[in-house]
């Protein structure tokens, strides 16, 4: 009769602490001085594993919004996103599909200073039934 024993060691490890990732980066492409102001191009892609929806003019035009390191305790509120012409829908990015958009900063090159960009998304859903939450690109140090 033989008696087959196993023995193991295990480890008891801590469950790795979450990190929140963005389901959207927007990264800056491209910033450029242009008739005494600038203009930015900022890539947006979707890097959740779910297709996710923003509010735009265009799907190479989103409602954006732009916060200044100086007013960063104000509500962010959109720059471009006032529509008495009824223009503005809904765009759908799907899992890693990305676009482009540029945006002009008004402001002499003397009064830049830090600032971010930020687009509003949502899950798959009705728009008003379904949570929304604004996507920050990295600061921007002119």
């Amino acid at each position: 009769m033989f008696l087959f024993v196993t023995a193991g060691c295990a480890l008891n490890r801590p469950p790795a602490p979450y990190v929140y990732s963005e389901p959207v980066t927007i990264a800056l492409k491209m910033f450029e001085p242009t008739n005494g102001h600038y203009a930015a191009t900022f890539s947006i892609t979707n890097v959740s594993t779910e297709p996710l929806w923003f509010e735009g003019w265009r799907m190479n035009d989103p409602v954006y919004y732009l916060e200044w390191k100086s007013r960063a305790y104000l509500v962010p509120m959109p720059v471009n996103g006032y529509d008495d012409a009824g223009g503005l829908r809904g765009w759908r990015l799907a899992t890693g599909q990305g676009t482009t958009f540029s945006i002009m900063l008004e402001r002499r090159p003397d009064t830049l200073e830090p600032f971010r960009v930020g687009v509003e998304v949502w899950p798959d859903g009705d728009y008003h039934q379904v949570p929304h939450w604004i996507c920050w690109s990295e600061t921007v140090t002119p």
